[in-house]
């Protein structure tokens, strides 16, 4: 964690999981909701979300929470990682 810079939350999923999506939380907060479709068949794929100011100012910690719904399952997560986003030119 970078407290006060820009960042990203990227997560690694399977891209032949479908028929799946769930909520994506940073510290009780939703950043996204995640379909899962089969599209990338055969390899893992990277989704990143942008991860507002105020849910990382003056953190060294998140709590990441992937909450699925009562139709259907989460995803498996197979990487998370916390990216400096990178400056625009």
């Amino acid at each position: 964690m970078l407290p006060g810079e820009p960042q990203q939350l990227s997560l690694t999923y399977w891209g032949e999981d479908r028929g799946r999506y769930f909520d994506v939380l940073v510290d009780g907060r939703k950043l996204a909701t995640q379909r899962l479709t089969g599209a990338h068949p055969g390899k893992f794929f990277e989704e990143v979300y942008g991860l507002p100011p105020e849910v990382t100012r003056g953190k060294t910690k998140l709590t990441l929470r992937i909450q699925g719904s009562a139709e259907t399952w989460a995803g498996g997560i197979f990487g998370v990682r916390v990216l400096k986003e990178e400056s625009k030119p």
